[in-house]
């Protein structure tokens, strides 16, 4: 409970501060690290180039930390009479960092907060529904809002963007390290653009991990300065909140995305730091540009359900052929038969899909079967 008062106390000085910058993306990632004897507290060089180095008095603790990019230490909030924890954000590019140092640094020297000690992974797979809508795709965002405790509003219908402003971005999933990145495709109305990639949710406390993601990586893109009175500014730290990429402070929340197959549209939500949430919606710009072709049509595959079917399949003449990850056919091609195809005869794992229609008009997914 004393470490959640004072996690609240950094969340509020974090803010006063990063309110006073100019910039409201900040595509770096922030966690909050616990240090209870002063005698490891690390030294931190300057490098002189956006990043820092840190000593520490056991050469086996820095040579952890000196295998990642750390752009910044510093001590958040210092501790209180008779409290030996002292808080320090580091500023750093990968999640990877922070498991590494949860598993190789001894806890009583430096620690994270404590719900990465409580599972032996800090993240689950991507789900098969998120990488094979997503990977290949480009999305605009078309819908906001942001609520807090002081402007409660569950379930509130979010707002449209203004017609003017367009915001898109790109997915591209890598199947060996099982990471979905996200990129913008311009630069945004507010002069931003970032690249961040995203794993499946961490398990902390979360029974529906089923279509969850959180920030892994992050590499430093443009980051513009922003007008407060500026509709673009709200739009977009609504969109950076739940990224996990906001100059302002940060949640490590899960993202919850659900897809709505009849507006061809997804929603990402995550709770905040305010006690409210942040959610947007983001509309398929390839479905608005070619809604009948065949980049409509994407593979999936219900759990206990033998069969494959296509969503947005529309009776065409469509043929599926399915070649494992190394290249060799495992079921030739084959027409779709009542919108639906047996995969029983397939072993769990990652396939490659490839649909042909009439036009000869082709398309490429990944297919988890499990």
């Amino acid at each position: 409970m004393f470490k959640q008062y004072f996690l609240t106390i950094i969340f509020l000085a974090c803010t006063l501060h990063c309110f006073s910058q100019n910039e409201i993306l900040c595509s770096e990632i922030k966690s909050i690290l616990t240090i209870t004897d002063s005698n490891n507290i690390p030294n931190v060089i300057d490098n002189t180039n956006g990043t820092k180095t840190l000593i520490f008095p056991s050469q086996t603790v820095t040579n952890v930390f000196n295998d990642y990019i750390i752009y910044d230490f510093y001590q958040t909030f210092p501790s209180a009479s008779g409290v030996l924890e002292q808080f320090y954000t580091i500023v750093h590019s990968s999640k990877s960092l922070i498991e590494r140092m949860v598993n190789d640094v001894p806890i009583d020297v430096i620690s994270a907060e404590d719900y990465y000690y409580n599972y032996e992974s800090f993240f689950t797979p991507i789900s098969a529904d998120i990488f094979t809508t997503l990977n290949g795709n480009s999305y605009d965002l078309s819908k906001y809002i942001t609520t807090s405790d002081s402007d409660p509003c569950d379930g509130c219908p979010l707002l449209d963007v203004p017609s003017d402003f367009t915001l898109s971005v790109t997915f591209n999933y890598d199947e060996q390290l099982d990471m979905l990145y996200m990129e913008t495709v311009n630069t945004t109305p507010c002069g931003n653009t970032f690249t961040i990639g995203l794993k499946g949710g961490n398990p902390n406390g979360f029974t529906n991990l089923d279509n969850t993601l959180q920030l892994w990586e992050a590499v430093s893109g443009i980051s513009n300065e922003s007008d407060f009175n500026d509709i673009c500014t709200t739009i977009e730290s609504t969109l950076y909140n739940i990224l996990d990429i906001v100059c302002s402070g940060a949640t490590e929340n899960n993202i919850t995305v659900t897809f709505n197959e009849s507006s061809n549209t997804m929603q990402w939500y995550k709770t905040n730091d305010i006690f409210g949430y942040d959610s947007i919606e983001f509309s398929d710009v390839n479905l608005s540009i070619q809604e009948n072709e065949i980049i409509a049509l994407f593979p999936y595959k219900e759990k206990g359900n033998p069969y494959l079917q296509l969503r947005h399949f529309e009776d065409e003449h469509i043929l599926i052929e399915v070649f494992n990850m190394t290249g060799q056919l495992v079921i030739p091609e084959t027409k779709f038969q009542d919108n639906s195809i047996n995969v029983s005869i397939l072993t769990n794992g990652i396939y490659l899909i490839k649909l042909s229609n009439s036009d000869n008009q082709q398309k490429i997914f990944k297919f988890l079967k499990n």
